[in-house]
């Protein structure tokens, strides 16, 4: 079943919090640029580097030496590769997964947090 994506032109927090209120969201992402893609931080990152055929080799790269200088500092050890993901996502290493919120007041911050230009739109 395709869910059709309605979207709205929200010029302040009243309007924001008056469109939440009429309808249910389940997921919210922010972005500082609403034309940006919905692709990973690994995803954007690939592109400019040198010496890896494809996106998966690197983060089995990075991965690996992550899990190496990481592991002294855990209570405990990831169980699987999503849980390592998981952990390196938030201390900032480029991944495969994004970042989603349930609070549409958090989505909304990181749509502000960093603005790359005044004249560009941020969405949620």
């Amino acid at each position: 079943m395709k869910r059709e994506v309605k979207e709205y032109k929200i010029n302040n927090l009243i309007d924001y919090l008056k469109i939440l209120k009429k309808h249910y969201f389940d997921m919210f992402r922010g972005h500082a640029d609403g034309n940006w893609k919905l692709l990973p931080k690994i995803g954007r990152m690939f592109k400019l580097l040198e010496g890896y055929s494809d996106w998966k080799t690197f983060e089995d790269d990075i991965l690996e030496r992550f899990q190496k200088y990481a592991i002294q500092y855990l209570k405990k050890e990831p169980k699987n590769i999503i849980e390592w993901l998981v952990i390196g996502q938030h201390y900032g290493l480029p991944t495969r997964l994004l970042d989603w919120t349930k609070n549409p007041l958090k989505a909304l911050f990181f749509s502000i947090i960093e603005l790359p230009n005044p004249n560009i739109d941020g969405c949620v």
